[in-house]
């Protein structure tokens, strides 16, 4: 049923260039329409959905700036993820050096934020001249989106061909000290000897140990496999390793520049897979075919997730374990499957059921912590769908409320149960006739659901002040968090929240 793959492969890689940028902070309110009782721009904490009662500040939003520098600057900002020693990344607008949008790294402490850069050199589709024809989707963007706790960074280039939803990518890891490594496809030799290479590497997640899960084209398809984040091919096969390819009639012997020694990981026998996640035990989760797989990388033991339907869907693994039959640890996974949220431990897989009092409806899981903690949404008993909290340790489901409108959407938990998300206020934003619902990131503590509000006053322009929405991203173990404010045309801008005052 299952085909473990083990891959040697090598190809030449290329460095990146780096730069630096500024930042700054700020937090206003815009022009409001709804007769709203609490004041957007502020963070607020409405106590109770239907009764809000005296808004309560819990800090301010600290405008992470941008990669352009300009004081007085609206320019494109979105964050991804914050870590445990308050390092934040993302993609930020850059100046039109030929990197239009870059990956960035910023640091709380400092309240500075510096490009990273991204892959030089060469375009998407040939990025080692194996094609006789030039083409012309060069890979000029870049985005980072993890960062771990030792501060080594994953991202990927792009081509911006289909931003804000990339298809082509080209993964990289950027350690503490700058070290950038290419993580390209996996190339191979067809029947007739000729070179071929593939044109998709994605970064899935990286753990604290550095190790990291990619999906990447190769001979048979699409595949996740595993780097431990530190061994090289001419770490095993020597300094000067090449490869032999055959361009226009000409042979050439390529020198293989620090490319990454990857270990295969596990799928469905003949069905692609992708990485999602890969936790500090090296177990990892995947999705093959329509079914979701844990994978022993080390041990080479895989079980598949067969869900309520046949099919399932893996989300997160977390750290925690089980014992299997055999005396194995086993990792705990959340997921879905026929549309309902599921938790894995190794044996039999539970449903997590809906918000919805005959568990009507449909659920989902967005992240899990070490505490065996599930958030995600669900579905109520009007229909519409709230952030949820989901605990092992009672099989009970808690609805996190909204901050006074319909709906909200959970985004990540940390380890110490609180959540953030955004949610619908209730209140409408007009502008010149456009009407729109007003959205703000929220915190979930204890309880209780926050509003964060928006910021706008990082710059001034005469028509006012446009950014009236928010979601919260990411959130870690200290409660700091990062999301966006953005405008009425979705136009972002990131933001940082050490929530100082909770009651």
């Amino acid at each position: 049923m299952f085909k473990f793959f083990v891959s040697v492969m090598m190809l030449l890689a290329l460095l990146a260039t780096a730069g630096c940028g500024g930042g700054g902070s700020s937090s206003s309110s815009p022009f409001i329409s709804g007769g709203s009782t609490t004041v957007p721009g502020d963070p607020v904490d409405p106590v109770d959905p239907g009764d809000p009662g005296t808004p309560i500040a819990i800090g301010v939003l600290v405008d992470l700036g941008d990669l352009i520098g300009d004081t007085d600057s609206w320019f494109w900002t979105e964050t991804a993820m914050i870590n445990n020693v308050r390092e934040v990344v993302g993609q930020a607008n850059n100046s039109d050096d030929g990197s239009p949008k870059e990956a960035f790294y910023w640091d709380a402490s400092s309240e500075t934020m510096e490009a990273l850069g991204g892959h030089t050199g060469g375009p998407y589709s040939d990025y080692y001249y194996l094609k006789s024809q030039t083409p012309d989707d060069w890979l000029i963007y870049s985005e980072a989106t993890e960062i771990n706790d030792s501060g080594t960074i994953i991202g990927h280039s792009t081509t911006g061909s289909g931003w804000p939803d990339e298809g082509e990518l080209r993964a990289f890891v950027i350690q503490a000290d700058g070290s950038f490594f290419d993580l390209p496809p996996v190339p191979y030799y067809d029947n007739s000897g000729n070179l071929k290479i593939g044109e998709f590497s994605q970064a899935n997640d990286i753990n604290e140990l550095g190790n990291v899960l990619v999906t990447l084209d190769d001979e048979e398809g699409q595949h996740a496999y595993f780097w431990d984040g530190t061994t090289l091919y001419k770490d095993i096969y020597g300094a000067d390793p090449v490869f032999e390819v055959t361009i226009d009639n000409v042979e050439y012997n390529i020198p293989i520049l620090d490319y990454p020694l990857y270990q295969g990981t596990c799928s469905i026998l003949n069905q692609d897979s992708e990485g999602v996640a890969i936790n500090e035990l090296q177990h990892a989760v995947m999705n093959s075919g329509s079914t979701a797989v844990w994978c022993d990388i080390d041990k080479g033991i895989v079980e598949s997730l067969n869900g309520f339907d046949g099919s399932s869907v893996g989300v997160d693994i977390n750290n925690r374990v089980s014992l299997g039959g055999s005396g194995n640890q086993v990792s705990h996974i959340a997921g879905n499957s026929a549309d309902i949220a599921f938790f894995w431990d190794g044996g039999a897989m539970l449903p997590l059921g809906t918000l919805a009092d005959d568990d009507s409806g449909t659920s989902e899981t967005v992240d899990m912590n070490d505490l065996d903690q599930i958030t995600g949404n669900a579905t109520t008993n009007e229909g519409t769908t709230h952030a949820f909290i989901w605990s092992n340790a009672t099989k009970t489901m808690v609805d996190l409320g909204t901050l006074g409108g319909d709906n909200s959407y959970a985004t990540a938990i940390n380890d110490a149960g609180q959540v953030v998300g955004y949610s619908e206020t209730g209140e409408l934003y007009d502008q010149d006739g456009v009407t729109k619902l007003i959205v703000h990131g929220f915190l979930w503590d204890d309880g209780k659901m926050y509003d964060l509000g928006s910021h706008n006053d990082f710059y001034t322009f005469s028509f006012g002040e446009p950014y009236p929405f928010s979601k919260a991203v990411d959130i870690n173990d200290s409660g700091e968090i990062v999301g966006f404010s953005y405008t009425i045309n979705n136009h972002k801008r990131a933001f940082y929240l050490n929530p100082t005052i909770l009651p």
